[in-house]
């Protein structure tokens, strides 16, 4: 993520707070792939590629582009997926929103909001993904995108993923 060394390149317009460095991301990610047991440099690099592509590489926590009220955190989650994640953390039983935007702001701390694509991946992408992705192939990549993120491949995608295989020497 090279515009995430730093936040003194803000997001151009809505959002420019919500900017986490690749430096201050690094602790909660490394926890969350612990937490939910992703552990090969593909499953990794398919994770990073996807929060990079969707939050501008970690400029945006909340959906501003077309604006979905309650999507977000840094995969951007929809919002029927951000109310499972709070359900499914054990920290936040109890807490009760009324509304999506409220639920979403339960997880938009860094070890929630970047916790959510590996929860993502855990709870929600079926054993063929997983599988494929601890081998690192791009047809995974790909497979992982569409059948399980069910999002549309596009060039600035696989660019994304390209780099953070290169980054964690996935061959």
């Amino acid at each position: 993520m090279p515009t995430a060394k730093d936040c003194n390149t803000p997001a151009p317009s809505a959002g420019s707070d919500e900017c986490i460095s690749a430096s201050d991301a690094v602790k909660p990610l490394v926890d969350s792939f612990h937490k939910y047991s992703v552990s090969t440099g593909g499953e990794q690099a398919a994770l990073l590629s996807w929060m990079a592509f969707e939050s501008n590489e970690l400029k945006y926590n909340i959906n501003h582009f077309p604006g979905t009220p309650g999507q977000g955190t840094r995969c951007m989650l929809s919002p029927s997926f951000v109310s499972k994640y709070v359900a499914a953390l054990p920290e936040l039983k109890g807490k009760t929103a009324s509304d999506p935007a409220s639920t979403l702001k339960l997880v938009l701390d860094p070890e929630h909001s970047l916790g959510s694509a590996a929860w993502f991946y855990s709870s929600q992408c079926d054993d063929s993904v997983k599988t494929g992705l601890q081998q690192g192939s791009d047809q995974a990549f790909q497979d992982f995108m569409t059948k399980c993120v069910s999002t549309t491949m596009v060039d600035k995608r696989m660019q994304y993923w390209n780099a953070a295989k290169k980054a964690l020497s996935v061959q």
